[in-house]
């Protein structure tokens, strides 16, 4: 209990022969940034009151009614069980939060910078998170996610191959950042009403399912993941999902666009005008459109993207042509099917057009 701003306690702190021991937190902010292992108590942290911890505070229970400020200079496991409604401001570092957490209801702040680790929902309890800097969720399992979320940061997802997923009572209209999957499914369809002004990055060994309809959400990339538009339909210029972009479309990464309809595919107009330049004829025929970003920031060309049919093969019809310049042969190229943001930037398109000079 102090008046001053911030005290500092660099001592090491223990309990007592009987294990016991108690830190209240009453006023001020006092960092802790002793080795603190062996102590076992009890902490408490009033409303007025903020506790920082550099390295660890055993395994006392914590109840946190104020602010607890957990600071690594390089990483940190936080297996202490935490209750209360304070919140729990994950300040540098990358600390991972392994404690059961169920009986904590307040706030968990992760800055700028900063990342915090989670495994299992208890970990957080029933918190609402501020993410600025990024959170991990690693897990083995299928996740439904029920905490309200916010912020501008990244929370990155990788379920080991399982699905992860929104709960009808989750609040993330304040949620201006990115999931970025790994090794996780996703049904942007089932989810897209979460992601009104978040977004996604398919990472490797991602599959983000499309459905059906329009979804809307503010940014997408790619980071070698795969994103399932399913059915064509034949004479359509959009097919059955698309993806609407308010924000930034980045087509620069790796990946892959899967499609169920190869014959529709294989029905885009592969004529193409030998008089283009070869500015203009790297476009080709964009002529099914699965991504809407008009308005958007548009990052890249989908160069390093790949057309899938729904079994993983390759849609490819390659065709060798001679390319005009000024009226004179100026280059042979490959054409073939592939992906492409359009001749105005504002999408991603299935096309036919020129792969390589």
């Amino acid at each position: 209990n102090h008046t001053d701003k911030n005290a500092t306690i660099s001592a090491d702190i223990v309990s007592d022969s009987e294990g016991l021991g108690y830190i209240n937190a009453l006023n001020g902010t006092t960092y802790l940034t002793g080795d603190n292992s062996a102590f076992s108590g009890k902490v408490k942290i009033e409303q007025n009151g903020a506790l920082g911890i550099t390295q660890n505070i055993g395994t006392a229970e914590i109840n946190n009614r104020g602010k607890l400020h957990l600071k690594a200079d390089d990483s940190m496991t936080f297996a202490n069980k935490i209750s209360g409604n304070g919140t729990i401001s994950i300040d540098s570092g990358t600390v991972a939060l392994t404690g059961n957490n169920y009986a904590f209801s307040g706030y968990i702040d992760v800055a700028s910078g900063a990342v915090a680790v989670i495994s299992e929902d208890k970990n957080i309890g029933r918190a609402d998170l501020d993410v600025d800097g990024k959170l991990q969720i690693n897990a083995n399992k299928d996740w439904v996610f029920d905490n309200d979320l916010q912020g501008r940061g990244i929370v990155e997802i990788n379920m080991g191959n399982h699905e992860f997923s929104f709960d009808e009572f989750a609040y993330t209209d304040w949620f201006q950042g990115s999931l970025a999957f790994q090794n996780t499914t996703f049904n942007l369809e089932k989810n897209a009403e979460f992601l009104q002004r978040g977004g996604i990055t398919a990472g490797q060994g991602s599959l983000v399912t499309v459905g059906k309809g329009a979804h809307s959400i503010s940014t997408l990339g790619f980071s070698g993941g795969t994103v399932d538009f399913g059915a064509l339909t034949a004479g359509a210029q959009m097919t059955e999902g698309t993806v609407n972009v308010s924000k930034t479309l980045d087509l620069r990464g790796e990946g892959v666009i899967q499609v169920s309809d190869s014959d529709v595919v294989r029905s885009v107009s592969r004529d193409i005008d030998s008089a283009l330049s070869l500015t203009e004829v790297d476009d080709g025929n964009s002529a099914i459109k699965l991504v809407d970003a008009q308005g958007a920031e548009v990052l890249g060309d989908a160069g390093n993207l790949q057309l899938q049919d729904k079994n993983g093969q390759i849609l490819s019809s390659s065709a060798q042509r001679d390319i005009q310049q000024n009226g004179q042969k100026a280059a042979v190229g490959t054409y073939d099917y592939r992906l492409t943001s359009g001749v105005n930037n504002d999408g991603l398109y299935i096309g036919y057009g020129l792969t390589q000079l």
